[in-house]
């Protein structure tokens, strides 16, 4: 199950309406400081996390009273839906009902209605109006605005499907182990580690109890009696005196957790530079993604912070490999052109502020496509983006750079050495197309 599109109505900086195309691979949102990508993450957190807090002060962009209520926040998903057993079933659900939706406005029922579910989609709309009360509801195809009611029981049953389906989690930037397992994150690790060692989780817990038992059998039990009989001899209505020692659950223990590493000296990951620790928890969204048996939606933001650049490329690898996995969507905020990929099947998207401080899509290109002008708010000069880019595309191995005027320069060049039986000739070398003449040099 993938996330392919993203629709963002009057959030923060998004006034108005925004649509934004998510792509199987890698999504990234990139633009500069303050441009609107973490305000993009937090809307998607509060459409995916039902426990996520909306503020209507801060959450809602700023209108003139006299202009009239406040803007309603909409935020809409659409998912494309695998075949598992779990999708197929939420599928069915959302058959039935976007065909309740129907029958409710007198629309037809027969067989051969288009629906959402019938094409393997399903919209799931998640509003925040008035003073911000959370509403969700699903759209069904050619019925508008119209839905279930929430305690419906066609609403009841798709809604609780797809959470079981799908789950989200997202790395803010800077954001430590520790802090990101006390949060959200914890119970999605803990759903994976059940999916795939339940047995093993099991075993855990019974040694758990055991342990506890015999804390309090053994180690506890004189004390105990010795409590229960000086208090019963000063307060004989007492009559019962337990020792209960504290020992956290194992799904509680994964937010305790403590991570050592080791290469001169074994140190705790606190004591370890941001750039590992960002690849120690990129490492954690792998493990998540290979085993769990749910559909993940994460966000990582600005997974590059602290690392050199051969760090954030090898961390862009990492990110690209993950997004490769058809239940797992992936969106990335940067500033690095080390990270983003250029994999087709990667997106890379620019956001902006205009004057107002109100946020707008840039632009969109595919990760093999022209991303010079995306990217160059990085730099001081935008014209240094399109040098970047071209040295960026040159491989490692290259002996020498050929700059033509046009792609087919370089290769009509290579036909001509294997015509003449010297195809090792431009071995090494590399052609650069330049794109017209105009533009041969930079």
């Amino acid at each position: 199950m993938k996330l392919t599109r993203i629709r963002v109505k009057d959030f923060r900086s998004f006034s108005g309406e925004h649509d934004f195309e998510i792509a199987s691979g890698v999504n990234f949102f990139v633009g500069p400081n303050n441009c609107g990508k973490s305000n993009l993450v937090r809307a998607l957190e509060l459409a995916l996390d039902p426990d996520a807090k909306y503020d209507p002060v801060k959450d809602r962009p700023r209108r003139e009273a006299a202009l009239g209520a406040p803007p309603t926040t909409r935020i809409t998903l659409t998912f494309q839906v695998g075949s598992t057993q779990p999708e197929r079933t939420l599928l069915d659900r959302a058959q039935s009902y976007e065909m309740a939706v129907r029958k409710t406005r007198n629309a037809s029922t027969a067989d051969d209605v288009h629906t959402y579910a019938a094409d393997g989609e399903i919209r799931m709309v998640t509003s925040f109006a008035g003073a911000g009360a959370r509403q969700t509801a699903f759209q069904a195809r050619g019925q508008g605005a119209a839905s279930m009611s929430a305690d419906s029981p066609e609403h009841q049953k798709l809604e609780r499907q797809f959470r079981t389906v799908v789950r989200f989690g997202v790395i803010h930037s800077g954001e430590d182990l520790e802090s990101l397992l006390k949060g959200k994150f914890r119970q999605i690790l803990q759903l994976v580690i059940e999916d795939h060692l339940k047995s093993e989780l099991a075993k855990a817990e019974a040694a758990r109890l055991d342990y506890l038992k015999s804390l309090q059998s053994e180690l506890l039990e004189p004390l105990r009696q010795k409590v229960l009989a000086q208090v019963g001899a000063m307060h004989p209505e007492i009559t019962l005196a337990n020792l209960i020692p504290y020992i956290p659950r194992v799904d509680e223990t994964l937010s305790s957790v403590e991570i050592q590493l080791g290469d001169v000296a074994v140190t705790e990951l606190l004591d370890k530079g941001t750039g590992v620790r960002g690849a120690v928890l990129v490492s954690m969204l792998q493990y998540m993604a290979e085993q769990s048996r749910r559909s993940l939606v994460m966000a990582v933001e600005e997974p590059e912070a602290f690392l050199h650049p051969g760090g954030q490329e090898e961390i862009g690898k990492q990110l690209e490999a993950l997004a490769q996995r058809s239940d797992v969507s992936l969106l990335v905020t940067t500033h690095s052109p080390y990270v983003i990929s250029r994999s087709p099947e990667a997106l890379i998207t620019g956001l902006a502020k205009n004057g107002e401080g109100l946020t707008s899509r840039a632009g969109a290109a595919s990760g093999n496509e022209e991303r010079a002008e995306l990217l160059g708010s990085h730099y001081p000069d935008s014209g240094l983006s399109r040098i970047f880019e071209r040295t960026m595309r040159m491989p490692r191995d290259a002996k020498a750079i050929v700059v033509t005027e046009g792609f087919t320069d370089g290769h009509f060049m290579k036909v001509c050495c294997e015509a003449a039986g010297r195809a090792d000739l431009p071995e090494g070398l590399h052609f650069l197309p330049s794109g017209g003449a105009s533009k041969l040099v930079p």
